[in-house]
C-alpha cells in the first residue's frame, strides 16, 4: 500500500501548477487574432474555464468513486474496459505527458536564457540524417532529468517543490493584475468596448471561436493530473475532489482577471500581434525591465508545472503496470523512497529524449484530440456509473453538468476534425498504434490466469 503523504493543499498545488505554465503568457494572441473583439476574448477564456471547471466537477465524482492511483486510466478501465485503459496510459506515455513535459520544459529553457546565455548548435551531425541539438533543448533535458530524480528520492521533495513554486507563479500573475489595475491607461468600464479586428461572420465565426476554444483549453490543461495521485493522497474521496474544484475555479479567476489586465494595457489588434503578450504588455507600462520580469515568471511558472507532470503522471504508468499492461517493473515502488522509481525514470528519459529531438511539439499536436476523446469518455463513465448503481456518498455532481461537458465536448471534438483533419487522424493513429502491444499483453494476462 502506499503511503499518503499529500495532503488537501499538496493537491491545490498540483492543480493550480500543472495547469499555469506557459499559456496564459502565449496564447492570447491567437485567440484575439480568431475571435477579434475584447468582450470575445473574454468569453473565450470564459466558457473554456467553465468547461474546464464542469470537467473538474465530473472528475470530482469519479475521484470520489475510484480514490486509486492512475485517474483517468482507472475511470476508463472500469467504465469501458481495460483497453480503453490502456489506450489513454499509451497515448499519455509515448506522446501527452511526455510531450508536454518536454514542450514546457524547452519554453523553461528559452526564458532562462534571457537571464543566463545558453550556446546555440551544441551537436549538428548532417550523415546519415541532419540531428541539430542546441543548448536550449539540451537544459530542458537537464531539468527534466532533475526534477525526475527528485521526485525519485521522495515524494515530500516533489510536493514541496510544487507548492513553492505554485506560490510563486500565482503571485507573479496576481502582480500583473495588480500593475495593470494600478497604472494601465484604459479605464476599466471600457477595456471590452475598444477596438477589433477583422473576423468572420455567421457560422464562421462560431468555427472560428471552436479553434480558439482550443487554444484556451490548451491553457487550462492539466486540472486532471491530481487524480493520478489519489493513492497517495490524504482523506482521497473529500481532498481529491476539493482539489480539483478549488484548484480548478482559482485558476479560471486568476486567467480572466489577467486577459482583462492585457485588454487594460492593449487594444485587441496589439494583442493579436503579440507573440509574447504578457511581456508586452508590461514593457508598455514599466518599460524594457517589464521584459526581464516577464521572462522571470514563465521560468518559474514552467518549472513548477514540469515538475507537477512529472510527480502525477508516473503514477498512471504504474497502474497501469500492476494490471500488467505495461511492463512490470514500472509497477515497482522504492522500498525506501516510496515511489515508483522505474515508472518516474522511464518516464524522465523518454521526456528528455524528446526534448533533445526537437519533435515534441508535432506529436503532441497529434495527441490532443485523442486526449479530448478519453476526457469526454472519463465524464460519459459517470452514467455508466449510475446507470450499475455505482457512486460515491462524498461528491455528487448534478447531472447536468457532466451532460453539458458532454455536449460540448462532442462539439469541439466535431470542430477538430473538420478544422484540422490532418492532426485529427494523426491523433487517432498514434493511439491505435498500440493496438498490437494491447493483444501481446492481454494474451499474457490470459494464459496468467
Amino acid at each position: 500500500m502506499p503511503s499518503r503523504k499529500l495532503s488537501l493543499l499538496d493537491g491545490i498545488s498540483i492543480v493550480v501548477g500543472v495547469i499555469i505554465g506557459s499559456g496564459i503568457f502565449l496564447v492570447p494572441a491567437n485567440i484575439a487574432s480568431a475571435v477579434g473583439t475584447p468582450s470575445s476574448l473574454v468569453l473565450v477564456w470564459l466558457v473554456a474555464g467553465l468547461l474546464s471547471l464542469f470537467g473538474a466537477l465530473s472528475f470530482a465524482e469519479l475521484g470520489a468513486i475510484f480514490p486509486q492511483a492512475g485517474g483517468q486510466y482507472a475511470y476508463l478501465k472500469e467504465a469501458f474496459g481495460s483497453v480503453w485503459g490502456f489506450f489513454y496510459g499509451w497515448s499519455l506515455f509515448w506522446v501527452a505527458q511526455s510531450g508536454s513535459i518536454a514542450a514546457v520544459g524547452v519554453g523553461f529553457a528559452a526564458y532562462l536564457s534571457y537571464f543566463i546565455p545558453l550556446p546555440g548548435a551544441i551537436i549538428h551531425i548532417s550523415w546519415p540524417f541532419q540531428i541539430i541539438i542546441t543548448g536550449p533543448q539540451v537544459c530542458a533535458a537537464a531539468l527534466i532529468m532533475f526534477l525526475t530524480v527528485l521526485n525519485a528520492i521522495g515524494l515530500n521533495y516533489g510536493a514541496l517543490v510544487q507548492n513553492v513554486f505554485t506560490a510563486m507563479k500565482s503571485l507573479a500573475c496576481l502582480s500583473i493584475v495588480a500593475v495593470a489595475i494600478a497604472i494601465g491607461p484604459r479605464p476599466l468600464s471600457a477595456v471590452l468596448a475598444h477596438g477589433a479586428v477583422p473576423t468572420p461572420h455567421g457560422f464562421a465565426y462560431v468555427t472560428a471561436f471552436g479553434v480558439a476554444m482550443v487554444a484556451a483549453l490548451w491553457a487550462f490543461d492539466g486540472w486532471n493530473n491530481v487524480t493520478f495521485v489519489a493513492a497517495e493522497t490524504r482523506n482521497p474521496k473529500r481532498n481529491v475532489p476539493l482539489a480539483l474544484i478549488i484548484g480548478t475555479g482559482a485558476v479560471v479567476l486568476i486567467y480572466l482577471l489577467m486577459n482583462l489586465a492585457y485588454l487594460r494595457i492593449l487594444d485587441i489588434g496589439q494583442i493579436s500581434r503579440s507573440e509574447r503578450v504578457a511581456a508586452d504588455a508590461m514593457l508598455a507600462v514599466i518599460g524594457n525591465w517589464g521584459t526581464a520580469l516577464i521572462a522571470g515568471f514563465i521560468v518559474i511558472s514552467s518549472f513548477g508545472c514540469v515538475n507537477g507532470m512529472i510527480l502525477a503522471a508516473a503514477r498512471v504508468y504504474q497502474a497501469q503496470a500492476q494490471d500488467g499492461l505495461f511492463p512490470t517493473r514500472m509497477s515497482a515502488v522504492h522500498p525506501r523512497f516510496g515511489t515508483p522509481v522505474f515508472s518516474l525514470l522511464t518516464q524522465g528519459i523518454w521526456s528528455a529524449l524528446l526534448a533533445l529531438s526537437g519533435r515534441y511539439d508535432q506529436l503532441f499536436t497529434f495527441a490532443v484530440f485523442a486526449l479530448w476523446v478519453f476526457y469526454g469518455m472519463c465524464v460519459a463513465a459517470i452514467f455508466v456509473f449510475r446507470h450499475r448503481g455505482v457512486q460515491a456518498a462524498e461528491f455528487k455532481v448534478p447531472i447536468c453538468i457532466p451532460a453539458v461537458f458532454l455536449v460540448a465536448c462532442a462539439a469541439l471534438l466535431i470542430n477538430t476534425v473538420v478544422e484540422t483533419p490532418l492532426e485529427s487522424l494523426a491523433g487517432t493513429i498514434l493511439m491505435l498504434a498500440g493496438l498490437p502491444v494491447y493483444i501481446v499483453y492481454s494474451r499474457r494476462l490470459r494464459k496468467g490466469n
